[in-house]
């Protein structure tokens, strides 16, 4: 049997090592998160991007400063209204910066708070290559679509507008090009057939706060892979308008019901009777026609005695409208008091 003696300098030995071995850990620990020195921007405006912020807030990734699109005057009133980014900043105590334009003042403002990274979401503006440049680690964009395709201002409407059955996520380094910088990574997103706009978005942009957050340390240790994007490939979506809602009646059913699906918060779809917008709230659809096919547009009752819209191939089935002026209502309450509108043919204004 061997004899261990233990003396005041092995006790001094032994603690010297669990205190390294404690330093260690601690090490290990703060590597698994972002640095204290580390001073990320938030850019968005959108709801998408509030959904974003609330997100990473949650997840404790600490976030400097939040930079949004100023308040603009927004309903029917010409309210003036924060963005929904600005809501969950100061929900969140958060510094706000609100600039009406990146000028020399903006410039010189962002660049003095000397910012490690922008993160940038649905900000609604092209950033000029001066205000990119300003974060020691570079600008962060995440897009709603698998970049090349879609690149634009509403890839999430034209992947529903277009019927995809999935969609995805990018997260770039931004240049000066839209949506035009290399890859940091992407992840696909399966479409449901009777998803709508709201649905897809906060699905999406849950996903986009997922993803943000398991490579924000790579960024932060110059670790990330980018990988240039195939530029031949690319697609383009453009501006949603209001006048985008009104339905041609020479489409499928099926592109009828898909568009309202991508305009279900805005501008919703409608068309006009007796010259009078209705909005078209909740809708249903076949492929199949009546035996006997009638102009698009026309109203009637089919042999099921459902209210049914003829389409250029396929029938829509009204559930909820909002005539002008009045209130949501069922089909059947329209009907009560309009009851001529079977047998009309719903044309454009």
């Amino acid at each position: 049997m061997k004899l261990i003696i233990w003396t005041a300098n092995s006790s001094l030995i032994f603690w010297s090592i669990m205190m390294i071995l404690l330093m260690n850990n601690n090490q290990a620990s703060n590597n698994n998160s972002p640095s204290n020195k580390t001073s990320i921007f938030f850019f968005g405006t959108s709801n998408f991007a509030a959904i974003i912020l609330e997100k990473i807030i949650a997840e404790k990734l600490p976030i400097s400063l939040v930079v949004s699109q100023p308040d603009r005057p927004q309903g029917r009133k010409k309210n003036i209204k924060p963005t929904p980014v600005k809501i969950v900043a100061e929900k969140n105590k958060l510094k706000i910066f609100q600039p009406e334009n990146f000028d020399q003042t903006a410039i010189d403002y962002l660049t003095n708070l000397k910012p490690t990274i922008f993160l940038v979401a649905a900000y609604g503006l092209i950033l000029p290559e001066s205000i990119l440049a300003i974060p020691s680690l570079g600008s962060f964009n995440i897009h709603g679509s698998l970049l090349p395709t879609l690149r634009g201002a509403s890839p999430i409407q034209t992947a529903l507008l277009k019927g995809l059955k999935s969609t995805g996520i990018t997260l770039i380094k931004m240049d000066q090009q839209l949506d035009h910088g290399p890859i940091v990574c992407q992840k696909k997103i399966t479409i449901n057939k009777s998803e709508v706009y709201e649905e897809l978005e906060q699905k999406m942009a849950e996903k986009s706060a997922q993803l943000i957050l398991e490579k924000i340390q790579l960024i932060i240790s110059r670790k990330i892979k980018l990988k240039a994007q195939a530029h031949s490939q690319a697609t383009f979506t453009s501006i949603i308008r209001k006048q985008d809602g009104q339905i041609n009646w020479n489409h499928s059913a099926e592109e009828i019901y898909n568009r309202w699906r991508a305009f279900h918060r805005w501008p919703k779809i409608f068309s006009f009777w007796n010259n009078k917008r209705i909005i078209f709230e909740k809708i249903s659809f076949s492929t199949s026609n009546e035996a006997s096919p009638k102009k698009p547009g026309t109203v009637f009752k089919t042999k099921n005695n459902q209210t049914a819209i003829q389409t250029k191939s396929g029938l829509i089935f009204p559930i909820e409208v909002k005539p002008e002026g009045k209130n949501i209502m069922s089909i059947e309450s329209f009907l009560n008091g309009n009851q001529n509108f079977i047998g009309t043919v719903l044309l454009e204004k």
